[in-house]
This record gives structure tokens, sequence and C-alpha cells, in this order.
């Protein structure tokens, strides 16, 4: 609800203030479980979770808009800051629960570095966007690796190597059988105002799907 309402008070309170430039962060989920050379000019598919569902809903308040809109959709963001594609990652490449995925970890990463979201963001807010007709950008890395390029290069630089040949057996009971009870846990240790640092990262089942997917995001 916060991130399609969201887009729904914002559009009210730039509509109030003139129409002024607005500068939409959404993201490559709104692409679903499309696979292949993926435009700006693909489908959407909402179909895959919540996530999807809730950001195709913001891009369509945002798309009725009357002032100037720009909606950036960036893959996977890295760097400083990172936890959920830097931290967590390399918890789990040293906790040997991430590694060579074989066919499972195939799929392309589309990376995108945090300082280029932040250019891209900048430069959104200066480029022509004509009124009621917003301008939408794919935010990928040209040379993104595929993920398991990437798990090599992240534990070589943390040193977290020999990384481990997981096969698709294991990785599927680690995050049917292990993620949601440590899902569950995580929540109530927040709720009681108590860290969670101390237990293991969980390993979503639809993480496994973004190692695999064949979606390679390209920009028109």
């Amino acid at each position: 609800a916060a991130i399609a309402q969201g887009a729904r008070v914002l559009v009210k309170a730039a509509e109030r203030s003139g129409r002024p430039r607005v500068v939409h962060l959404s993201t490559m989920s709104v692409y679903g479980a499309l696979e292949g050379e993926v435009t700006e000019a693909s489908p959407r598919d909402a179909s895959i979770g919540w996530y999807a569902k809730a950001k195709c809903e913001a891009e369509d308040v945002i798309a009725d808009y009357e002032g100037g809109a720009v909606m950036l959709r960036p893959g996977c963001v890295w760097g400083p800051g990172s936890d959920l594609w830097v931290g967590r990652i390399g918890r789990l490449l040293r906790a040997r629960r991430l590694g060579d995925l074989g066919a499972a970890g195939d799929g392309w990463s589309n990376l995108v570095a945090v300082d280029d979201v932040c250019a891209a963001s900048i430069a959104a807010l200066r480029i022509q966007a004509a009124p009621g007709i917003p301008r939408v950008f794919n935010l990928a890395a040209p040379d993104s690796p595929r993920w398991n390029d990437y798990f090599t290069d992240l534990a070589l630089a943390i040193d977290a190597t020999p990384v481990a040949r997981l096969s698709a057996r294991r990785l599927k009971i680690d995050a049917k059988l292990f993620g949601p009870p440590l899902k569950v846990a995580e929540i109530l240790l927040e709720k009681s105002g108590r860290p969670a640092k101390a237990l293991p990262d969980p390993l979503p089942p639809g993480l496994l799907g973004v190692f695999e997917r064949h979606l390679h995001l390209r920009g028109e």
C-alpha cells in the first residue's frame, strides 16, 4: 500500500504545487517473468508477486500525472550501503550457501551501481519531458555479469573462497525449508526490539528465480 498509495500522494501534492518535474524510481520487477532482451517498450507483467503489482500500480499513477515525469527502472542496485546485493550476498557466500550455482545461477544480474542511479536521477530532472507523457528508462550496466560470475568476483573481493558448487536441490531445500521460519524469526525479533543480525540470512525462494532468470535489461 505504501508504494502505490505513496505515488498517489506524491502526484496530488505535485498537482497542487504547480506541476513540477517528478522522478519516479520504479524497478525491473515490473517486467515480471519476462525473459530475453527487455527494453522500455517491453510489456509489463505484475503477476509475479505483490512488489511487482504495487510498482505497476505506482507507474500507472505517475503515467496519469499532467506534469513532466520521468520513470527509472533500475536492475539490482549495488555499491556502498547495498545490503541486498552486496551485504547479504557476501554473508551467504561466507556461509557457503551461495557460490557456483550452475544453470541455477546463469541468469543476468542486471546490476547497476548506486552512483549511476544517482546520476540518472539528476539527469532525469534536466531532460525534456512533455506534460502527461512520462519518459521511461531502464538502468543496468552494459557489462553487467551473470550471477555466477558476480558471486565469484565478490567472493574473491571479500576473501570468501573457495567458492562452493551448490546443487539446485540444496538451494531449494535451503530456500523452502529454512527460508520461511528464518524470516518469521527475523520479523518477531524486530517487533520485540531485539537485533536480528545474529540470525542467518533467509534465502527467499523468489531470489532463486532472480538468479536463474534470463532477463537482459536494455535501454532503447
